[in-house]
């Protein structure tokens, strides 16, 4: 059972969480940073940049408690630091970037805050998480976040969420508990669960990890949508997860990201996540999906524009009934052929060596 204690704290008592999923609306992929350096300087000024950068609302929260002072309703959830009177804000930390902001830049002399509403920015009701035991007060905290933030009328992006499930998990909850505590199915916790570990895969790869950032997110959704992409190409590892194909992931990074050709970093060939959806039908013509993974600077529209699909013609049965056909020519009828029916049989001919040909070079005979 969650039980929720409501105090008065004042501004200093109170610190934003820097492993609060809502930063991943921004380009970093965050670091976990242990309770025991929370409440450290530097921390906090790297929390407050993060949530400052993480999304046009902040501003618009700034403008309106500048104006009318900062209103109570929706409070602010906290949980108790080791160090006494001290508190991480699990739920409301744009309010408190946006509070400690608003104080600094008057601190410094840069903008005027009225007198009447300057106090409301100094002591906050906030509602205190009462658990002694820490992994059960992080369990019922990530809850919390989840109903307000996954299954709510104000839901987090798909990295933030996936952020959330991967936390839980990894906190020994089961699939079905998190499907239970964040309303969302089974299928999509393991698919968010799966693109969190490839995009963190990205951001560990030596050439492409710069690259790794949440906006990339998206492209791992549309990628674990397709089995013949992520398990026949890319062969994800559901145990480990990782995909362990490490030619066909690069492949995948440089379509995603661009090549880079003599220093410089071209665009990338599948700028939409979306796009993602047509590879597999791209593939299906082997020969024109190696052009395309071998031609830098092709796109992935000119590239489906040459494929070729297999043939709904029964060639096999057909080949058949002809073969018979020839099979039985009388010897009367092959000692009147004329040039024209030589012609065909050795345009017949031709085109069997050829395909034999293709056929052996497929197999790499």
């Amino acid at each position: 059972m969650m039980r929720l204690k409501e105090i008065e704290a004042n501004i200093e008592q109170l610190f934003l969480d820097p492993n609060n999923p809502r930063y991943a609306d921004i380009e970093d992929i965050v670091n976990t940073v242990s309770d025991e350096k929370v409440v450290d300087d530097k921390v906090q000024k790297k929390a407050l940049e993060r949530i400052m950068n993480s999304c046009l609302e902040v501003q618009q929260l700034m403008d309106s408690i500048r104006t009318i002072g900062y209103i109570t309703v929706d409070r602010m959830v906290v949980v108790p630091l080791q160090e006494p009177d001290k508190y991480k804000v699990i739920e409301g930390n744009r309010r408190l970037g946006a509070i400690k902001s608003l104080l600094e830049d008057y601190d410094a002399g840069e903008i005027d805050i009225d007198d009447s509403i300057l106090p409301t920015l100094k002591k906050i009701p906030v509602l205190v998480l009462e658990e002694p035991d820490k992994e059960k007060r992080e369990h019922l905290a990530r809850v919390l976040q989840g109903v307000r933030h996954v299954s709510s009328i104000r839901p987090w992006g798909p990295y933030q969420q996936a952020q959330l499930v991967v936390m839980m998990l990894n906190e020994g909850r089961g699939p079905n508990e998190v499907k239970e505590i964040l309303g969302i199915t089974s299928k999509r916790i393991h698919i968010l669960r799966r693109c969190y570990y490839a995009l963190q895969q990205m951001k560990e790869d030596s050439d492409y990890g710069e690259f790794a950032n949440p906006k990339k997110f998206s492209f791992f959704d549309e990628i674990f949508k397709q089995s013949k992409l992520y398990k026949e190409w890319l062969e994800w590892d559901d145990n480990y997860g990782v995909f362990k194909n490490e030619h066909n992931r690069k492949l995948m990074y440089s379509f995603i990201v661009g090549e880079e050709v003599d220093g410089e970093r071209k665009e990338p060939r599948i700028p939409d996540p979306k796009d993602v959806r047509k590879l597999p039908a791209l593939m299906e013509d082997t020969v024109q999906f190696n052009r395309f993974c071998q031609t830098p600077g092709w796109s992935l529209e000119d590239a489906l524009k040459g494929v070729v699909t297999k043939s709904q013609i029964d060639w096999r049965g057909l080949l058949s009934i002809n073969l018979n056909t020839l099979s039985q020519l009388p010897a009367a009828d092959l000692q009147e052929a004329t040039e024209g029916d030589i012609d065909l049989l050795e345009k017949i001919k031709d085109l069997c060596v050829n395909h034999l040909k293709m056929i052996r070079a497929f197999k790499g005979g």
